[in-house]
């Protein structure tokens, strides 16, 4: 998911369904029953009133205001469908990759290890990649257990890795 101008990528338009001009939409997120009230959406700069939109699995299947046929959906198929970042509805401690994306990363210590690079999305737990500025990479799993606290207004991840996780720094 990538964010530009306060826009966030919700969902990648796949496919048409049928005739009538519904669209397959793949979820870039992985709850995407959290749109399934969605009101309007953005395509390619221009808003479209949701008429409906149903969820099965990972997938939406949405009915768009002003697109009622095969050949009106088919213009969309590839593009990707986007929502104002404050409107898309959020789970309690849940961030957007793009939030965490250059954080720096502290220990109890306030010792600076360095910026978060990436969010590895793995199927189960995420996983963060940790660049220090000496260029050594640590994979972080993204838990509370090491990383307790994530502050997105002081700039900052605090993380508390185990002996050994840190390429055998086995003194923290």
């Amino acid at each position: 998911m990538k964010s530009l101008n306060n826009v966030t990528s919700i969902a990648k338009i796949t496919k048409t369904r049928g005739l009538k001009g519904e669209l397959q939409l793949y979820s870039l997120f992985s709850s995407p029953e959290r749109f399934e009230g969605l009101e309007f959406m953005l395509v390619d700069g221009d808003t479209y009133e949701v008429k409906r939109c149903q969820v099965k699995g990972n997938r939406l299947m949405v009915m768009l205001e002003g697109i009622d046929n095969i050949d009106a959906a088919q213009l969309l198929v590839g593009k990707e469908a986007c929502l104002p970042t404050d409107d898309i509805p959020r789970y309690d401690d849940e961030y957007f990759d793009f939030e965490l994306s250059q954080l720096r990363v502290i220990d109890d210590n306030q010792q600076e290890l360095g910026y978060l690079t990436q969010v590895i999305h793995t199927g189960g737990k995420d996983v963060y990649e940790i660049c220090s500025p000496q260029g050594q990479t640590w994979m972080i799993p993204a838990t509370r257990e090491f990383v307790p606290e994530i502050d997105l207004d002081k700039g900052y991840m605090l993380v508390r890795p185990i002996a050994g996780m840190l390429d055998g720094d086995d003194a923290l």
